[in-house]
């Protein structure tokens, strides 16, 4: 089942900011201070059944298992004819500067996340309740990151319109997104995802995308704004654009839990 995760999903890893190299150093040092001496291939194993997403090559991780011993963070005992590791008071600091620098940071993304997923798979609890919290810069940016932000841009747009089956001016509909959760996306971001969605040749005149909402002046004399529609594209992939957010979001979410898993002391 893991496997099958790693080969199906289009995760991009780099995008959390922890490379592969600490990626294992944080996993290594997590098992170890359980206080069990552990070989090469049983990390190599525990770690293959614990995070999700990637394959990592043997030897990539046996490099970087040497690579530690030789900077301390773990000792290197032989028995038989494996060596077995257990973290040094380096190994330990390490750790703990891990959680320093991430700690906070995923913990805050997760409820995001749980934000996002709750929006999708119950949108009729929208308003229940809001976050009370506030979000850094650094962390929207990051949010942006870790999220695909154009399909959500468009599936709440077009749940919107949706809602709003006369007509909604675009700067409705972009309130509407920035009321939804503690992270938004610019309004010039917002505006350009709309257009391409109303003509995406336009923008890219070899895209094979339809269009999935149309629009007209509000008031045809002043021409101050458009109100936007739900066409019959925009219907029909309404149910395979929620899906595919929902894929995604969830495999984001379960990432994120993995690495809070390397992170808790507990």
């Amino acid at each position: 089942m893991a496997n099958q995760s790693k080969d199906n999903s289009k995760i991009n890893e780099t995008a959390f900011g922890l490379s592969q190299k600490q990626l294992i150093t944080l996993f290594v040092l997590k098992q170890l201070r359980y206080g069990h001496q552990r070989n090469a291939n049983q990390l190599f194993n525990l770690m293959e059944q614990a995070l999700p997403f990637k394959r990592r090559s043997r030897m990539y991780v046996y490099q970087t298992l040497k690579g530690m011993h030789r900077n301390g963070t773990v000792a290197q005992t032989k028995s038989g004819r494996s060596y077995y590791y257990a973290i040094t008071s380096k190994g330990e600091q390490d750790y703990q500067h891990f959680l320093t620098l991430h700690l906070q940071r995923f913990e805050t993304i997760k409820k995001i996340l749980d934000m996002m997923l709750e929006q999708v798979i119950h949108p009729q609890r929208q308003k229940a309740h809001a976050l009370e919290m506030t979000l850094s810069e650094e962390d929207r940016k990051f949010v942006s990151r870790v999220i695909n932000v154009r399909d959500l841009v468009r599936y709440l747009t077009l749940r919107e319109l949706q809602q709003h089956p006369k007509g909604i001016h675009g700067g409705h509909v972009y309130r509407y997104i920035k009321d939804c959760f503690v992270w938004y996306v610019s309004e010039g971001y917002f505006y350009d995802v709309l257009r391409r969605m109303e003509n995406p040749q336009k923008y890219d005149p070899e895209s094979v995308e339809f269009s999935l909402v149309y629009s007209t002046w509000a008031d045809p004399d002043t021409r101050s704004h458009r109100n936007y529609f739900l066409n019959q594209n925009g219907k029909a992939v309404f149910s395979t654009i929620e899906s595919n957010l929902t894929n995604e979001l969830r495999d984001v979410h379960r990432y994120i839990n993995s690495i809070l898993s390397l992170l808790s002391t507990s």
